[in-house]
């Protein structure tokens, strides 16, 4: 993973330990070092697309959903 990227996860491990995340929570983070995190280029590689706002509750619903095969 390229550091650019690193900066997920170690955002992830300072948020769980000022205990704004829960210990055993399931966390989400993109870590590359090829380009994904660009969006245009992650956009044309998927097979999937799906558009959310930046409501927090309509991110966590889509990736409940993901999780659970319901899309």
């Amino acid at each position: 993973v390229e550091p650019g990227s690193a900066a997920s996860l170690a955002g992830i491990l300072k948020a769980l330990k000022q205990g704004r995340v829960e210990k055993n929570s399931l966390v989400v983070a993109v870590l590359t070092g090829h380009g994904l995190k660009d969006p245009d280029l992650a956009i044309k590689s998927s097979a999937n697309i799906y558009k959310v706002s930046s409501q927090k509750q309509e991110v966590f619903d889509l990736v409940k959903r993901l999780i659970n095969h319901e899309d």
